[in-house]
């Protein structure tokens, strides 16, 4: 007998392994309350407790789990986006612009982020700031959502022809896309 395999078969599982299993499953909850491991701070940790609190509806809990990443990390981009996610869905559009344009310092090609940004300046009114992140988007895949943002900035600044050729341009694109998904079924 190998007394080796039972000393390395012992050995306490990790936490964090055991958390990502069981949130695998879709036992969020109980990946939740998996012990942390002991010792000094451990990023993935929060980030994976951050992640869970924010998928079970926690979300005043997930900012803060965030917040403590960005406070050790404050050039963490994963957990400055979240955390403006999180601030989104409480409404606090100020520090949600904080955490997305310490996202975009880091990484300015994330038109995703920038997406978001627009969408909090308009909460606040901050219309022309949010008509600059609209023009900064560049993708293909945030084109759409950056015109019709624009056009409704353009709308609340009351410059109506504007947003109505918007409108228009979008129309016009959308009967492009579903006459192109026409053709491909009847072909």
């Amino acid at each position: 007998m190998n007394p080796y395999r039972n000393a390395a078969t012992s050995a306490p599982p990790d936490p964090l392994q055991a958390a990502l299993s069981l949130r695998a499953q879709g036992r969020r909850r109980e990946a939740l309350e998996a012990p942390s491991p002991p010792g000094e701070f451990d990023t993935n940790t929060y980030i994976l407790r951050g992640d869970l609190q924010f998928e079970l509806g926690q979300i005043e809990q997930a900012a803060e789990t965030y917040l403590a990443v960005t406070g050790v990390d404050p050039n963490h981009v994963y957990a400055q986006e979240q955390l403006g996610s999180c601030f989104c869905r409480l409404k606090l559009w100020d520090a949600a612009c904080r955490a997305f344009e310490a996202v975009l310092r880091s990484d300015p090609n994330r038109d995703e982020v920038r997406l978001q940004l627009a969408d909090c300046l308009i909460c606040l009114r901050r219309f022309e700031a949010s008509l600059t992140c609209f023009d900064e988007c560049w993708s293909e895949g945030a084109r759409r959502r950056a015109l019709f943002g624009k056009a409704v900035a353009l709308q609340l600044l009351r410059r109506f022809d504007e947003a109505e050729k918007l409108y228009e341009r979008l129309l016009a694109l959308d009967l492009e896309y579903n006459s192109s998904n026409v053709i491909a079924v009847f072909n």
